[in-house]
């Protein structure tokens, strides 16, 4: 996750084949308004020496973002920027009775979420993600600025890979290479984070799709009247690890300084951005309709999800060539 706001929000199997050249590069989807893609160009030999076990362990996560308040000072709102080491990051402790606790529920939940990683500005950053539906079984939903950063003169991501049903550092489905990135222009020149959201397309691995290894993927639902929600993330600030598949659930509210993003009180720290909202959890299943983007400095212990209305509807399907 990145930086919450203050009184306004702040923002198993072996890795890839090393393959001398990157896997055939599918068509570029349809050009869009409203919508920014970038094709990731390092092969899956680079993508395999650079992620190293250690490099891995060593990412920073990408916290929350913080978002301000209108007219806080505006030091209490800085632009997203690579975030600092856990131990520099003040006030991200949970409060008591800390309702993140972790994923024991099985089911399809437990292998199609995983942590994303990714390189901006030549820091290493650690997400979350989720596998959702699509034709061609490859596509992962994340935040926005997990992908690229917000804003003039932000730029996209590099390096990124995605370990569907991480746990304590193994990758049980194996290490997936992304392909092709997209992003709102609201967020990526913006900065908006009512349009905090991103997809990934992953080239295919050992001639299957990432859909097909891991055994399914998360419905995606657009513009769903407000309901309990179930999030989920790998934290990774303390308490927590970043290894272990965390969750919460309760009622979201409406952001109290406007804007679509609904909040939820969960204590979850960086890392969790990008990490999905669950409608109707049940099995171990239920249907994407939000992801982790932003709190606020004065109330780090609330985290908001970007609501998946038309804009993210658009991104969706530019995502899958429709």
């Amino acid at each position: 996750m990145e930086p919450p706001p203050s009184a306004a929000p702040t923002p198993g199997p072996a890795p890839a084949p090393a393959t001398a050249k990157a896997a055939a590069v599918e068509a570029a989807p349809p050009a869009q308004a409203g919508v920014a893609s970038h094709h990731q160009w390092q092969t899956d030999v680079e993508l395999t020496r650079y992620w190293t076990p250690e490099r891995l362990a060593g990412a920073l996560d990408a916290d929350v973002l913080r978002r301000t308040a209108p007219g806080a000072p505006s030091a209490a709102a800085p632009a997203p920027e690579p975030p600092l080491p856990a131990p520099a990051a003040p006030g991200r402790t949970p409060l008591a009775g800390n309702p993140v606790q972790p994923y024991d529920g099985g089911g399809l939940a437990s292998r199609v979420n995983g942590a994303l990683f990714s390189t901006i500005k030549g820091v290493d950053l650690a997400c979350s993600g989720a596998v959702v539906d699509s034709p061609n079984g490859n596509l992962v939903v994340t935040a926005g600025h997990c992908l690229r950063n917000g804003g003039a003169g932000g730029s996209f991501a590099s390096n990124i890979v995605f370990i569907p049903g991480y746990a304590n550092g193994a990758a049980p489905y194996g290490i997936w290479h992304a392909q092709w990135l997209t992003v709102t222009t609201g967020w990526g020149n913006r900065e908006d984070f009512d349009e905090d959201a991103g997809f990934a397309t992953f080239r295919p691995l050992g001639g299957r799709t990432l859909r097909d290894t891991v055994g399914g993927a998360f419905p995606i639902g657009f513009d769903l009247a407000p309901q309990p929600q179930t999030v989920f993330g790998y934290p990774k600030l303390p308490p927590f690890n970043g290894t272990t598949l965390m969750t919460c659930a309760g009622t979201p509210t409406a952001d109290p300084l406007g804007g679509s993003s609904l909040g939820l009180p969960c204590a979850m720290t960086a890392g969790a951005s990008g990490g999905v909202w669950l409608a109707g959890l049940q099995g171990g299943t239920g249907v994407v309709d939000s992801v982790v983007s932003y709190s606020y400095m004065v109330d780090p212990n609330v985290i908001y999800g970007t609501r998946f209305g038309p804009k993210i509807r658009a991104l969706y399907q530019h995502a899958i060539g429709t």
